[in-house]
């Protein structure tokens, strides 16, 4: 169960990072202009987003019902 929960963290904070730098270059954002406050937020809305999906996927149960 650990080694999912870690896997699931992992995962997250990747899935993460890529939508952020995705969405960065589908709008051709530089990452200045676009403030790194917002950029962090996003960054958080993408892992949390994806947090959800795979503690449901993977059954981690770190989110109860």
């Amino acid at each position: 169960m650990l080694a999912k929960r870690i896997a699931l963290f992992v995962m997250s904070i990747l899935i993460g990072l890529a939508g952020t730098t995705g969405t960065l270059l589908i709008f051709n954002v530089d990452p200045k202009h676009f403030a790194w406050s917002n950029t962090a937020l996003l960054f958080v809305a993408y892992g949390v987003f994806a947090g959800v999906w795979l503690d449901y996927f993977l059954g981690t149960d770190l989110m109860k019902s």
